[in-house]
């Protein structure tokens, strides 16, 4: 006999929309994009990112790769997302890959405006 205890269900939401994941894809059907940098669709738009350089929606890898050919890493350095439209180039204190110092910060996407393609996809979102 299986039994459960009060702990099963730590770590799980409360409340809230239970369809999140459904959303999402209603809205990626809703905008259709291509990425400013390789052409290609767009297929997941809530995770692109807005190119700099023009304001137009990029693919996630593809921001990668393009400040990955900017960027010269050193020995046991990498780029990484740091959150709120910057990465980051960090470099691991040693061998296991578990510390690490962030050694440069750069900024990915401007704040200040949001672009056409996200008020849209928000817009949807809310089922307006």
């Amino acid at each position: 006999m299986s039994r459960r205890s009060s702990s099963s269900s730590r770590g799980r939401r409360r409340g809230g929309n239970r369809n999140n994941r459904n959303n999402r894809l209603s809205v990626a059907d809703s905008v259709k994009l291509n990425c400013s940098h390789c052409g290609k669709e767009i297929r997941h738009p809530h995770i692109a990112l807005t190119n700099p350089e023009n304001g137009e929606p990029i693919h996630f890898d593809c921001a990668l790769q393009s400040i990955g050919e900017k960027e010269k890493l050193g020995e046991r350095e990498k780029i990484c997302y740091l959150g709120q439209g910057s990465f980051g180039i960090i470099q691991y204190s040693n061998a296991s890959n578990r510390s690490f110092v962030v050694k440069k910060r750069i900024p990915y996407e401007r704040n200040e405006n949001t672009v056409s393609w996200r008020k849209t996809m928000r817009y949807n979102l809310d089922g307006n």
